[in-house]
């Protein structure tokens, strides 16, 4: 099972990677809140700091444990357009939070998100692998390699 997470890690590195080319930026919003579905469950806002660099911050709850952990997770991502409407993005960052005991992550997350033309919403997939540095509830060597979600996000333009 980890050669398989491992396999499509690097599948979606490699198809991050493999789609450059010269299409225009992502310019359908500047700014995008609303909630994420999987592990943790969580209100999630994404915003632009240029073209195609921004961050995302996620607050959520992780349900799967005897007790629920409170987490915040702040993540710069490079988004790099392949479609008028779609974009692949990619980041690292970091997650801190308490549960059982104090909880600090270090993230990756690999994603495909697509903005709907006439309507200010998006729909995205994400694969967030972590490396735990406090919480050692995963196993020996604290890597947890299982979160994806789906997000749903109303977008919008402050000019």
């Amino acid at each position: 099972m980890k050669k398989i997470c491992i396999s499509a890690s690097i599948s979606c590195c490699l198809l991050f990677f493999m789609f450059v080319n010269d299409i225009n930026a992502q310019d359908n919003y500047d700014h995008s809140i609303g909630m994420r579905g999987g592990n943790p469950s969580a209100l999630t806002y994404k915003t632009f700091l240029q073209r195609y660099t921004g961050y995302e911050i996620i607050f959520g709850a992780n349900f799967s444990d005897e007790k629920v952990s409170i987490t915040g997770t702040g993540l710069y991502q490079y988004n790099h357009p392949i479609g008028t409407y779609t974009n692949l993005y990619g980041g690292a960052g970091m997650t801190l939070g308490y549960g059982q005991k104090f909880i600090w992550n270090i993230d990756l997350m690999l994603g495909i998100e697509y903005t709907f033309n006439n309507f200010p919403m998006n729909i995205s997939f994400d694969y967030k692998p972590m490396y735990a540095i406090l919480n050692r509830n995963l196993g020996k060597n604290g890597f947890g390699l299982y979160e994806l979600g789906i997000s749903a996000r109303y977008t919008f333009v402050i000019r």
